[in-house]
C-alpha cells in the first residue's frame, strides 16, 4: 500500500510535506535563509491581519479573551472528530485541521504581540520535536 504524500509549497523553495502517516517533515529544498525558520511566524502574522479585519479581534484583548479562542480552537477539533465520526470525507477533515492552524496561528500571533509568547514558532517546534524523538513510548504514559 502507497502512502499518500502531501506537500505545502512556499516561496522560498521550502515544502512542508506530510507523507500519509500523521508525520509532517518541514523541508527546504533550496537556498533555505532564515525566511524558511520565521514562516510560521509569518503565516501568523498573516492569519491574525484577516481575523483583525474581519472583526475576531474587537474588544479588549484579556486572558478572557485568550482562553475564548483556546476554547474556539478546542471546537475546531472536535469538528475533526464529527468529520470522522460521520464520515464527512478527506476534504472535510482536511478543511477541519486547517481551521485548527488558523485559529491557533492567530491566537500565537496576538500572544507574540501581547509578550505571553516568543517569536519563533518553526524553531521551537523543531527543538520540541528533537525532544520527543528521545522520549519514551507514549512519552512513559499509559495511553495516548
Amino acid at each position: 500500500m502507497s502512502k499518500e504524500v502531501t506537500e505545502i509549497h512556499f516561496g522560498d523553495n521550502s515544502v512542508i510535506r506530510g507523507d500519509g502517516t500523521g508525520v509532517i517533515n518541514a523541508l527546504a529544498y533550496s537556498n533555505a535563509t532564515s525566511t524558511t525558520k520565521d514562516q510560521f511566524d509569518a503565516l501568523a502574522q498573516e492569519i491574525n491581519k484577516t481575523s483583525v479585519a474581519k472583526g475576531f479581534w474587537d474588544g479588549e484583548r484579556d486572558m478572557d479573551k485568550f482562553a475564548g479562542k483556546l476554547a474556539l480552537i478546542h471546537s475546531e477539533v472536535t469538528e475533526v472528530l464529527e468529520a470522522l465520526r460521520k464520515s464527512q470525507g478527506k476534504d472535510k477533515v482536511t478543511e477541519e485541521f486547517a481551521d485548527i492552524l488558523i485559529r491557533s496561528f492567530d491566537l500565537y500571533a496576538v500572544l507574540v504581540e501581547a509578550g505571553e509568547a516568543d517569536p519563533h514558532l518553526y524553531e521551537v517546534t523543531r527543538n520540541k520535536m528533537k525532544v520527543n524523538k528521545e522520549r519514551p513510548n507514549k512519552h512513559g504514559n499509559r495511553w495516548g
